[in-house]
């Protein structure tokens, strides 16, 4: 998780191990984060994900309400 502890959280990844799935683990670990994000009190949580809508959805992840609002800068080098 990133966060300011404030305001912002941000879920980089999750990631199972195939020899581990399906034994809850992604619940808990997304569980462990909206508790921490809690915690915070921060205003927005967000993730990206290509394929895990259904999981995060449980824990009322939901579309963006207004995806023109962001943008995202990629591959910077500097």
């Amino acid at each position: 998780m990133i966060t300011d502890q404030a305001v912002f959280a941000y879920l980089a990844d999750i990631f199972i191990l195939e020899a581990h799935r399906g034994k809850g683990l992604s619940k808990t670990m997304v569980q462990a984060f909206c508790d921490l994000a809690g915690q915070f009190q921060v205003r927005r949580t967000m993730l990206a994900t290509l394929d895990a809508h259904g999981l995060y959805a449980q824990f009322e992840f939901e579309q963006l309400s207004n995806p023109e609002r962001f943008m995202s800068r990629n591959g910077v080098t500097y």
